[in-house]
């Protein structure tokens, strides 16, 4: 993944603080396995410069705590990324990239449509269709390429202990 680390979802501005002075700018970086030194060394960092919570070391064992869940979390894959139902291709369940939108109004990705059409001559709703009948859906594509760019998130779950 090389997503920028900003695009972690439900992880807070400080801990977003605690990657970057680590040197940690995408997802990637926190496949590393040598990235907990330079998370505790920007931990230890923020602790001597930080006027508010000098001091409170509950404070900052719970912002390392955080820390560690997140990055356990990235690795285990539990991080997935967020993605809007109306760019998902209802053929192969993935975010589209070059999405087409059929006489009958529905969007499709480009080569699952085709395939389809190729092998069954009708759309998933057992409606005739031919390639002549679909169209480029330019604005949803660049909908999502703007999306993928500045919106995409990846949504941490949070596990509650009962």
């Amino acid at each position: 993944m090389d997503s920028r680390i900003e695009v972690l979802h439900n992880v807070g501005e400080r801990t977003l603080a605690v990657f970057k002075k680590a040197g940690l700018t995408i997802i990637g970086d926190l496949y590393v396995k040598s990235c907990a030194q330079p998370l505790q060394v920007a931990i230890d960092e923020m602790k001597e410069d930080d006027s508010i919570f000098q001091g409170n070391d509950p404070y900052w064992k719970a912002l390392a705590t955080r820390v560690r869940t997140i990055t356990d979390r990235v690795r285990s894959d539990e991080a997935r990324p967020y993605e809007p139902d109306h760019f998902i291709c209802p053929i192969t369940l993935q975010l589209m990239t070059d999405p087409v939108i059929s006489k009958y109004g529905d969007t499709y990705e480009k080569d699952a449509i085709h395939t389809l059409i190729d092998l069954k001559g009708e759309d998933i709703y057992h409606r005739k269709l031919v390639t002549s009948d679909l169209f480029e859906n330019r604005n949803l594509r660049k909908a999502i390429r703007y999306y993928k760019l500045h919106e995409l998130r990846f949504a941490i779950p949070i596990k509650l202990q009962l």
